[in-house]
């Protein structure tokens, strides 16, 4: 380093940021300036600045495994919350921002210690979950944007900090905007029309900003309308005038705007235009960027005012971040590695994994043990009234005298199920000092003496799982570790310790299966390890593997090698000289490309006729003289036969079950690799993987019926917690969608055999995204159902926390979960309000509301007042009751409906939401929200703005967005809806309604109304039309290149009509996705859409019949076929 350039005002922390700045742009040489357009800041020696990345993940703790190939090193632990869908739903704006807190101390800890390259992480998510079936459900923060932008909103602010200036750590909201389909994501568009948009896609990030001052914003992959969303030069430039500090793309979007959206033909056309429409940072191969920039400024594409204004802006966040700090003012450098993992730290993570816990159904099993804890922990916050620790730490000092009057009965628990002792990463979490999985829990509140191994942080194999992370990792200190485990050991030296629960069987269900090859190799050919140790080939009869198969439903299987505990996997990176060996060798599922997939699927069927439940009883099942046939269940007298299974046991799913209990031989499969690829055998009889072969055929024997086992251990239980639910890396992920929401048919086998031999089953769902759960609602035999997230290392202790009532159950879903996806719309369909979409739009019943969860004891509200406060806010203030027997937290909701509006307006929308902690019975609290009437706006579509309606509007309290318990109206005066002026241009993107449309780019700046399917007939509604004086017809700008019929209607009546007669030319070829000619492409058959932006369009004049004079009216515009229109106007004689 210069050894004089600490003296320059850069570094002169008591000059201005503008004095600062400018002195750097000015500093900076034009290849400097090229080479600091990416995220990846290459340092410049001469002015003191350090290498440095803006980008890092952060969603649920810092994301430090240094596994890529970019960011290649030894991991580092850190503390690990839920997923941010699972925050979400503990609607606990204080916790989350403590959570946030963590996030920002740690990521600066890494920092100053070289362990972590980046300042700037990209979190959180606050895209809208509009559909169930998003793969990246798990990131965000749910369906309704006001939620969303206060829970996120809370958690930036943790993350950053509360200087004024300096900033702990910089946050990122992603992905802007509409960004929820993930097939075709790097080319497909968004169709979003105005209101949605404003009303809808665009709020969190508007509040955000606006309200929590969040740093930065990342823009998504998908195209608007046609338009790759890095280059929406409106739309980011609204997001920096709410106040923004900077705009990053999305990893190789610069790349993929040239050939996946094909919207321009060079790199340098994408910088250009992407510094011209806002764009600070571009996420892309360094050396691209730079050539890129430099090509579009030597043609004069970009000017240095634009590079500068970038740069500025990238600039400002290292400054306030506090490089470049030459007084020492920054706050923040002096946080080191003893804040991360610390004890108060973990117990953070505790305690928001047991508040988002969500009770869905509960007739009176839990808590178990109820009464005495309950009474114990209204006695201990009554002593500890003046205490501010929150309530888990004052939960953990609880007793857990259950009924000490039966304490020497034991009742008997059985853990069941293939999430019941496993925990998983998402793709986005870092590496946890340790984890706590469902069984671990239990066994920590039944046996303290379990905790030893666990906390210091050794190895185990169990079930098929690795246990808890090495304790070599960095960032575990000794010193957080001891403080744990005398936590976790006086916890539980006060929980059950088996006074009234005793563990009596865990087992996963999994099935453990020897697979025989069958290709016309020797007749007892199976699969087995071979010399090494690890390589997959085939064997004799007698050196068969047997595996542990675990189902993930749609034909997705992983299989552990029982010999040394390890995943099969496909090694298949050409890059690095793979060539697909097929190796049992890896401890968990877990990459990029998740190689530890296989796909089995029947032989004789189609592909959606999956592996499941169809697996096979062999000759070697029988003989087995361990394990119980599982037809003699049926028999126990003792045991609820629920009527409810036939309704829901096949409702979506295939038909797999029907074989189980009769075939007497295996059924023939193929073996496929994660990409379902063929499966080859070499000439030394190794698997490995091979694209010019079709699945490997195989026969599944079952060696040990997981279900079996597990419905002889709910037999013999008087209590069943069963864990079910996904796999963050395998159900559905980043580039994986759902196509349903249907539990894999083995987990819907499973649950239906336990509850036929047990009427006490706790149904525990692990997953961060819906699933169909009618039939467990419906059978009686499932007492209760608890909903929990990934992600937690706190999984296991805190959902016991709230199954003991150690911890008051008051999470509430921020999302709706549906029974059934019949009818649903398409997941391409962005449009929420006439689609019907969410709790705002949707008309059906759901079988979980939005806003749904219940609580171990009853809550009252009464006194409900609404005022108006200096005509700028609402001022709502009621009183909440506990008049149940339990200590219980208790999340009022604040809902408000306009009443009679001149436009469609949600059922109803959030405005307001508080979590009250820690009532105890009897107690009563006073609980207040200030709405400002902005939150009551909608967006009109003829004024172009937001507008406050005139008239009646709703005040409602309550539980849910279908639970309110209390409701008041207040008349509002607002602003009156304009009119249309019919002889002014209109845009046809402002209808009120519209059917069978998609929106894209049209030309002159306007965008196009587009028939959605060449079959469709798109009708296309704009009212309060008005008109001074005559008009004798319609002009319409509409694309000309295909032959439709185009009618005119005037308040439902026909007025007018033309045919429109394409120009001949050559059959065009049907194009691939992505293959358009200069442009992006909707889906398969829709492509056309977006061929030749401007080609095609003219003006049509339509004559036109009985229009009316001096009267507002609605006009309807509809045609049949390919068509396009951009603007209409009506015309004069």
């Amino acid at each position: 380093m210069y050894k004089d350039y600490k003296n320059t005002p850069l570094w002169n922390s008591g000059l201005s940021e503008e004095e600062r700045l400018q002195y750097l742009l000015r500093e900076l040489t034009l290849d400097e300036k090229f080479a600091c357009l990416g995220t990846g800041n290459p340092a410049i020696e001469r002015l003191g600045i350090p290498a440095f990345g803006v980008g890092g993940e952060g969603a649920h703790g810092v994301q430090a495994r240094h596994d890529q190939s970019y960011d290649k090193g030894e991991p580092v632990a850190t503390t690990i919350f839920p997923n941010p869908i699972g925050m979400s739903a503990s609607w606990d704006r204080e916790l989350i921002k403590e959570a946030g807190t963590v996030v920002g101390t740690e990521a600066r800890a890494l920092y100053e210690e070289g362990l972590h390259g980046s300042l700037s992480l990209w979190a959180p998510t606050v895209d809208m979950e509009r559909d169930p079936r998003w793969g990246r459900t798990e990131e965000g923060y749910g369906e309704d944007p006001y939620l969303t932008a206060e829970m996120a909103g809370a958690y930036v602010e943790g993350m950053q900090g509360d200087h004024p200036h300096y900033l702990r750590c910089g946050a990122t909201l992603k992905h802007y905007y509409a960004n929820n389909v993930e097939q075709g994501r790097t080319y497909i568009s968004s169709s979003v029309d105005l209101r949605n948009k404003y009303e809808y896609y665009l709020e969190p990030f508007r509040k955000v900003i606006r309200e929590h001052h969040v740093e930065g914003m990342m823009t998504a992959y998908n195209e608007i309308n046609g338009i790759p969303c890095m280059l929406l030069d409106n739309d980011i430039k609204l997001a920096k005038s709410w106040g923004l500090g900077h705009v990053v793309s999305d990893g190789g979007d610069v790349n993929q705007t040239v050939h996946f959206h094909k919207y321009f033909k060079r790199h340098s056309e994408t910088v250009a235009a992407g510094l011209k429409a806002g764009m600070d940072c571009f996420t892309d191969d360094m050396e691209m960027v730079e050539a890129a920039a430099r090509e579009a400024y030597e043609h004069h594409m970009i000017q240095m005012e634009d590079i500068d204004k970038a740069l500025y802006r990238y600039f400002r966040v290292m400054l306030r971040l506090g490089f470049f700090d030459r007084g020492g003012r920054n706050p923040y450098e002096q946080i080191t590695m003893e804040e991360v993992g610390t004890a108060q730290s973990q117990k953070v993570a505790r305690d928001i994994t047991a508040e988002s816990v969500v009770m869905v159904k509960n007739d009176g099993i839990l808590p178990l043990g109820a009464q005495k804890a309950a009474e114990d922990h209204c006695n201990l916050l009554s002593q500890d009234s003046g205490d501010n620790v929150s309530s888990s730490l004052q939960s953990y000092d609880v007793s857990q005298r259950l009924h000490t009057e039966r304490e020497n009965v034991k009742s008997r628990l059985a853990v069941i199920g293939p999430l019941s002792d496993v925990w998983y990463k998402d793709w986005y979490s870092g590496v946890p000092p340790y984890f706590v999985t469902p069984l671990d829990g239990v066994k920590n509140a039944l046996q303290p003496e379990s905790l030893n191994s666990r906390i210091s942080g050794k190895q185990s194999v169990t079930e098929g799982k690795r246990n808890s992370q090495s304790s070599e990792l960095q960032g575990v200190t000794d010193e957080s570790r001891n403080s744990r485990l005398q936590e976790l050991q006086g916890a539980a030296d006060e929980s059950l310790n088996g006074r009234i629960y005793e563990l009596h069987s865990a087992v996963s269900g999994n099935a453990t299966v020897r697979i025989k090859v069958s290709t016309g190799v020797e007749e007892n050919a199976y699969l087995g390890l071979q010399s090494d140790g690890k390589s997959i080939g085939l064997v004799s009869k007698e050196a068969a593997e047997s595996f542990i198969l675990t189902d993930w439903g749609d034909g997705k299987v992983t299989l552990r090698a029982k010999s040394n505990g390890l995943l099969l996997t496909t090694q298949d990176d050409e890059s690095i000289g793979e060539k697909g060996d097929i190796l049992a060798a890896k401890e968990e599922a877990f990459g990029w490309f998740v190689k530890e997939i296989f796909y089995i699927e029947k032989k004789q069927d189609s592909y959606a006729n999956t592996f499941a439940a169809s697996i096979q009883k062999s000759d070697a099942f029988a003989e087995n003289e361990n394990v119980e046939q599982p037809d003699t269940f049926a028999e126990n007298e003792n045991a609820k036969q629920p009527d409810t299974f036939a309704e829901y046991k096949n409702v979506e799913q295939p038909d797999v079950f029907d074989e189980y209990e009769n075939a007497k031989q295996p059924v023939a499969f193929t073996l496929k690799t994660w990409d379902q690829q063929g499966i080859s055998i070499d000439e030394k009889g190794a698997l490995r993987k091979d694209r010019n072969a079709i699945g490997l055929p195989v026969k599944i024997e079952v060696v040990e019926d997981g279900i079996a086992q597990a419905a002889i251990a709910a037999k013999e239980a008087d209590t069943v917690l069963l864990f079910l639910g996904a796999n963050p890396m395998i159900t559905c992920k980043e580039e994986i969608d759902r196509t349903h929401i249907m539990l894999p048919d083995t987990q819907q086998k499973l649950l239906e055999e336990v509850c036929k031999v047990n009427s006490n089953v706790i149904l525990v769902l692990i997953s961060s995204v819906p699933y169909d759960l009618r039939m467990a609602q419906n059978c009686e035999n499932v007492r209760a159902i608890l909903l929990c997230a990934e992600g937690s290392m706190e999984l296991g202790n805190a959902v016991m926390d709230v199954i003991t009532g150690k911890k008051s159950v008051a999470g509430r879903l921020p999302l709706t979960w549906y029974g059934s996806l019949d009818g649903f719309p398409d997941i391409n369909d962005y449009d929420i309000i006439q689609k019907g979409r969410t709790y705002q739009y949707y008309e059906g019943e759901a079988l979980y509301p939005f806003g749904y969860g219940l609580t171990y004891s009853e809550m009252e509200y009464s006194g409900l007042t609404v005022q108006l406060k200096d005509y700028t806010k609402l001022l709502v203030q009621a009183e909440v009751s506990n008049i149940g027997k339990y200590c219980s937290d208790e999340v009022v909701q604040l809902y408000i409906r306009k009443k009679d509006s001149a436009v469609k307006r949600p059922f109803c929308q959030l405005k307001g939401f508080e979590r009250l902690k820690d009532l105890k019975p009897g107690e009563k609290r006073i609980v207040s929200f200030a709405v400002p009437l902005e939150e009551l706006k909608y967006y009109d579509v003829i004024a172009k703005e937001k507008l406050l309606e005139s008239g009646e509007y709703e005040i409602m309290l309550g539980r849910s967005s279908k639970d309110i318990r209390q409701s008041q109206s207040i008349v509002l005066n607002g602003t009156k809806r304009p009119c249309r002026d019919g002889f002014a241009t209109n845009e046809s993107e402002c209808f009120d309604r519209a059917l069978h449309y998609v929106l894209c780019s049209g030309h002159l700046g306007y965008t196009s109304v587009c028939t959605k399917n060449e079959s469709d007939t798109i009708i296309l509604d704009y009212e309060k039309v008005y008109l001074s004086h005559k008009a004798k017809g319609i002009v319409l700008d509409f694309w000309k290149e295909y032959t439709c019929d185009v009618e005119i209607f005037i308040d439902g009546k026909k007025v007018g009509k033309t045919h429109i007669s394409a120009p001949e030319k050559e059959e065009e070829k049907q194009l691939e996705a992505g293959e358009a000619n200069g442009d992006g492409a909707f889906d398969f058959h829709q492509n056309w859409i977006t061929q030749r932006r401007e080609i095609g369009f003219c003006e049509i004049e339509i004559p036109l019949c009985d229009v009316p004079v001096d009267k507002e009216f609605t006009l309807t515009v509809l045609w049949k076929g390919r068509g396009k229109t951009c603007t209409w106007r009506f015309v004069n004689d």
